[in-house]
């Protein structure tokens, strides 16, 4: 029977589900309500369903050797049904037809092993594990001579390039489905994701799978309108998983809340005596998707030795036609000593990952002033903007294989000029290193500062590769949002702070995880990392404001040799309407300059050149300041008191801002101790538990055990109870 059928709420989703008795599968294919399914082994079969309510055997389509076969396409030519697979055999991988009589053809595939493939109408796609130039898919064109007398001719496309603790993930299949009559390539990362790819095979988005702890998924894949098939395997049986391709609805993950807390230190130039006013500006979480802040939260402070007086000023600057609040601490008169100032308020955000179709990208209202030109672009300098579009040109008919007509077009559709920028400036731009001795290229007596202008931003890929094209996410984020504007696109820059791990990995204040309990608790405070910058680009009505962010993700040595290595689709999936990270909150949205918080480039010069565009600070006597200090740090809003008895009673209380959480939901984990307090054993008790819930019952075998309860989605969010010795029940 039909497990299930339910409607679908973003892509990826399930909407049925067909148990399948059968021990192992290795292909899948679908065509209307014809289901086939590939048997290995050395008398394996192709056995045809028709699907219903339940899926009903009709015919074995064929019957052969198909041991190490992985992958089905079955398609109709002219002598009636013909099934193509790939075969795994000592001698190496084949790719193999089998005619409607059981009669069977072979080539050989040039490649370590084989995983699937899929027909489009020009070409056959066949997935390959990953190689040291990361291929993921072989490509055979198809032509007026039968496919197999064409496979010399394949040329290799890179997967997902995504990497796990054993090197890079294979994708597990490939598959082609359509989406309002446009076509997609499907593959997998791995087991645990799927990706959607052009027929380029350039990544598109990537969604999960939905598995089951313990599942497995079974080689197959396959597509028809607006749908994907896939086959999982769980320990006791298999099942056929019809996923939903057309609802293109962001998936939103659980809401986290914390206390943000930014510190402004205003100290003079050595040397100098100070004088006049200082204003200093605090961010607040601007008005995009996926977070909010309690304006009655605001608690702004002076913390100068001595105490100053001061005033809260209101400043909405409008960068765009998006009004964006700052916090002003207005000092009238200081004349000795640094300026401390400190703003407290409660955030919280939320993932949000969309899921973005080129085809269904239409720009007919474009937002004009996200358009406007300033001397952070330069949309006069056509020169320079018209050579490094050219060479985008370029590389798209190189790598991408495009005709020069369909690069051209290309950059006249919002998403994929932004997707081809983003590629070409992490394919030929680094990232400083102080460390290694690079900073960003600079050149104080032409106007060339670190975060611009875009125009001699654009020139340093100009001629060899010379270690000269290296800018941080300031210039990127310029860069790439004065070329969409030169091409009509409206884009703007914002600028996001960004939670540090517990070990403090990616911060440079340490680990703050104090106690070790993995909670983020009272007396714990995460840095945050300030001042990354990146774009967004105005896809249109349907998908608004989306991330694309090109930040070069390679450091460059200054010793050099600086190759041009291929771009990895996992990262570009990541930064080409990207995802929304919940440990990513934004302070600021800007397009152009701030005339209130803009110095003119010439007298800025005799400021250091640290006062030319900042957002922390505005002096009545500029020359007499350095640039402001700035550390964001934060803290829990939300904390959970819980108890654990011998008896396995768990109780818990919820502290904090928990208003600001609706529809939370908590996870209960169970953890077993050694004699030495390590942790050696944790099952999920119940997961998303009602938050109005306070207690449950845990049964165990005798040991010593402690209860961890936290906020579903925030692993840092919640409360661990004592260790407790359970006698088992």
């Amino acid at each position: 029977m039909l497990l299930f059928a339910i409607a679908a709420a973003s892509v990826g989703d399930l909407t049925g589900s067909w148990p399948l008795d059968l021990p192992d599968a290795r292909g899948l294919d679908v065509e209307g309500d014809t289901v086939w399914v590939l048997q290995p082994g050395t008398a394996g079969r192709i056995q045809e369903y028709r699907l219903g309510t339940t899926l009903v055997p009709t015919r074995t389509l064929i019957e052969a050797n198909l041991k190490g076969a992985r992958g089905l396409d079955v398609r109709t030519e002219a002598e009636g049904r013909v099934a193509y697979t790939t075969m795994s055999t000592p001698a190496g991988p084949l790719l193999v037809r089998i005619g409607p009589r059981g009669e069977v053809r072979r080539a050989r595939l040039p490649a370590t092993d084989v995983l699937g493939l899929a027909f489009t109408d020009t070409e056959l796609w066949i997935a390959v594990p990953p190689e040291d130039d990361d291929s993921g898919f072989l490509v055979v064109p198809l032509g007026d001579r039968p496919v197999l007398d064409g496979v010399p001719e394949a040329r290799k496309v890179a997967a997902s390039g995504a990497s796990g603790p054993k090197g890079r993930f294979a994708s597990r299949g490939v598959a082609l489905a359509t989406v309002d009559g446009h076509p997609y390539l499907w593959g997998t990362i791995a087991s645990h994701a799927l990706y959607a790819m052009d027929l380029h095979g350039r990544g598109l988005f990537s969604v999960p799978r939905p598995l089951e702890p313990g599942d497995d998924v079974a080689f197959g894949l396959a597509g028809s309108e607006d749908t994907l098939w896939t086959l999982r395997r769980s320990r006791t049986d298999m099942e056929l998983q019809r996923l939903d391709l057309a609802d293109d609805t962001p998936r939103r993950g659980p809401r986290r809340v914390r206390r943000m807390t930014e510190i402004i230190v205003s100290r003079p130039e050595p040397g100098r005596t100070t004088r006049g006013g200082v204003v200093h500006n605090f961010g607040i979480p601007a008005p995009v998707d996926g977070q909010g802040w309690d304006p009655a939260s605001l608690a702004l402070r002076d913390e100068s030795e001595p105490m100053r007086t001061f005033q809260v000023r209101d400043l909405a600057w409008n960068p765009g036609d998006t009004p964006v609040p700052m916090k002003q601490m207005a000092y009238a008169n200081v004349t000795r000593g640094d300026v401390s100032s400190t703003a407290t308020f409660d955030v919280w955000t939320q993932s949000l990952q969309p899921t973005v179709y080129p085809h269904r990208v239409t720009a007919t209202s474009r937002p004009a002033p996200y358009l406007a030109d300033s001397m952070l672009y330069g949309l006069d300098d056509h020169a320079r903007y018209d050579a490094f579009l050219e060479r985008v040109r370029a590389y798209l008919v190189e790598h991408w294989r495009l005709t020069p007509a369909e690069a051209e077009a290309e950059l006249h559709h919002p998403y994929w000029a932004g997707r081809a920028v983003v590629e070409y400036v992490h394919w030929r731009y680094r990232y400083p290193s102080p460390t290694r001795g690079v900073n960003p290229t600079l050149d104080w007596a032409r106007g060339h500062y670190p975060g611009g202008p875009a125009p001699l931003k654009l020139a340093l890929s100009e001629g060899r590769v010379d270690g000269q094209a290296v800018v941080a996410c300031d210039a990127s984020a310029v860069m790439l949002d004065g070329v969409m504007k030169y091409l009509g696109h409206p884009a703007r820059w914002i600028g996001t702070t960004h939670q540090t791990q517990q070990d403090g990995h990616i911060g440079a204040e340490g680990p703050w995880d104090l106690d070790g309990d993995g909670l983020l608790g009272p007396g714990e405070r995460a840095t945050s990392l300030h001042g990354h910058k990146t774009t967004e680009v105005w896809l249109g009505e349907r998908y608004g404001w989306q991330l694309f962010d090109a930040t070069p993700q390679r450091v460059l040595d200054a010793r050099g040799p600086y190759p041009l290595v291929t771009v990895s689709q996992a990262r570009l999936m990541e930064v080409v309407a990207g995802r929304r990270a919940p440990e990513r909150v934004v302070l600021n949205v800007g397009t152009g300059k701030v005339p209130y918080l803009f110095i003119e480039p010439e007298p800025a010069v005799r400021y250091g050149n640290d006062q030319t565009y900042n957002l922390l600070g505005k002096y009545d006597h500029p020359d007499l300041w350095a640039h402001p200090w700035e550390r964001i740090w934060l803290e829990a809003a939300v904390t959970i008191d819980v108890a654990l008895d011998p008896s396995g009673q768990v109780t818990w209380e919820r502290r904090g801002r928990w208003d600001l959480l609706p529809g939370a939901t908590l996870d209960v984990i169970l953890e077993q101790l050694d004699v030495t307090g390590k942790v050696v054993r944790t099952r999920p008790v119940e997961l998303g538990v009602p938050v109005k819930r306070t207690g449950l019952r845990v049964t165990a075998p005798p040991g010593r055990y402690r209860v961890r309860v936290r906020l579903t989605g925030d692993p840092d969010s919640g409360g661990l109870s004592d260790v407790q010795t359970l006698t088992g029940s």
